[in-house]
């Protein structure tokens, strides 16, 4: 496997994990650019609501051309997460915890 694939497999792994405790349902959707290209790595899923989620490794990392095409062209939510922060945002965010609230976990 190659090094960046292996970056990109723990980088998910860490941001899914701080979402799954926050209670949030994740799936890992990442495979799904090989049929359908830009498709975004992950969907979380909080009472009855689903978000799409692309992860970037930082906030200089671009989309691709097809990931930008893909967001264009979506008609629901997607989210691009580029930070453990922005991963917690999202994560607070679907549970209904506002910014700076206490989660009370």
């Amino acid at each position: 496997m190659p090094n960046y694939a292996r970056r990109r497999d723990a980088l998910q792994s860490h941001r899914d994990s701080i979402a799954r405790a926050f209670g949030i349902q994740v799936h890992d959707t990442s495979q799904m650019a090989a049929y359908e290209p830009g498709f975004p790595d992950a969907i979380y899923c909080k009472d009855g609501r689903s978000v799409f989620v692309e992860y970037k490794g930082s906030a200089k990392e671009p989309l691709t051309e097809a990931e930008k095409r893909w967001h264009r062209d979506f008609q629901g939510q997607a989210v691009i997460v580029r930070s453990d922060e922005d991963a917690l945002r999202l994560a607070r965010e679907l549970r209904g915890i506002p910014a700076g609230g206490n989660d009370g976990e």
